[in-house]
């Protein structure tokens, strides 16, 4: 035979593992039973034959099949890792106590994508280092009991883009991103313990925290939104029939800081505006810091404005300042 075409062929069987150790991605398929992220046998360059390999930080991974993957705490050396993942079909990711996954996001515009069905349970650690457009973009369920850390740096338009049903007992984290958390259309989104989303300090960039457009959002928690540049954004896009639900609830907290544009905003949709609901006991507190206006355009600038009263908020309406 040829050594030249020898070599090739030789090359091309091979190719896969050199690609990882020269850090070129590919893509690996979960094809194994119910079982554990860090099995060898279970990842499949075809989603055919078994790899004998694991996801490296390069590599984008797959599960799409109506299978559950458990990440275990302390897999060596980084624990669980990939470039971007998707999740589809009925598929269940579930990150254990003292589990992580780290996601790099490189050059990949849905970094997390969970498709409809899909299951993703995290009570460990879930790192996502960027995208090129949504770091995590959800059409199933999410249920966080652990740490969500999303690093946009900037890059991200959308740090989460919900269109599925989330649950958050946890942390979340979203730093620096174009819109922090969007609840679009079908979305239900309860937040049963924090979320802190932090813009550019530097006002480098425009960016949003929320952006609830014809979704449900309901926090019983915290919300923290830091150096952002419109901090919650009321849309309808759409469908006039529809009433997103935006509530505050008694005992949970909102907090804007440091907006250099608009604290709420209202963009009217078919001549609909989204209430924004802050039940008795609740805290909705805005320091805009002189900034900017905190809340609609023609509204004065209120410098510190807390509510503590059953109010549904609506574009224009006075506010009592304290």
């Amino acid at each position: 035979m040829n050594r030249t075409l020898f070599l090739c062929i030789s090359f091309l069987l091979i190719s896969p593992s050199i690609f990882a150790q020269l850090g070129i991605g590919n893509t690996l398929y979960y094809i194994g039973p119910d079982g554990i992220w860090d099995d060898p046998m279970a990842w499949s360059y075809d989603n055919t034959t078994p790899c004998s390999c694991l996801p490296t930080i390069n590599d984008d991974a797959k599960i799409l099949n109506a299978v559950i993957v458990d990440v275990l705490p302390f897999i060596p050396p980084f624990g669980a890792q990939a470039n971007s993942l998707e999740i589809s079909n009925g598929a269940v990711l579930n990150i254990n106590v003292d589990g992580s996954l780290t996601l790099e996001g490189a050059n990949v515009n849905e970094t997390f994508y969970i498709r409809s069905g899909a299951t993703f349970n995290n009570s460990g650690t879930l790192q996502i280092n960027g995208s090129e457009f949504k770091v995590i973009y959800n059409f199933g369920n999410i249920n966080n009991e652990g740490l969500i850390n999303l690093d946009a740096n900037g890059n991200a338009f959308n740090g989460i883009d919900d269109y599925g049903t989330t649950v958050n007992n946890g942390e979340i984290v979203i730093n620096s991103p174009g819109y922090g958390l969007i609840t679009a259309k079908d979305c239900t989104f309860t937040n049963n313990g924090a979320i802190f989303i932090n813009g550019d300090p530097d006002g480098g960039f425009l960016n949003t925290g929320i952006r609830h457009n014809m979704g449900n959002f309901h926090n019983y928690g915290i919300v923290e939104i830091i150096n952002i540049n419109t901090g919650i954004e009321l849309h309808n896009f759409g469908d006039p029939s529809v009433i997103p639900e935006f509530i505050n609830h008694t005992d949970a907290i909102i907090t804007v800081i440091n907006n250099r544009g608009n604290g709420v905003s209202w963009v009217e949709d078919d001549g609909i505006n989204v209430p924004f609901v802050n039940e008795e006991g609740s805290t909705f507190l805005l320091n805009s810091n002189g900034l900017a206006q905190p809340l609609c355009g023609s509204c004065p600038p209120y410098y510190l404005l807390e509510v503590n009263a059953e109010e549904d908020f609506e574009a224009n309406e006075n506010f009592e300042v304290k």
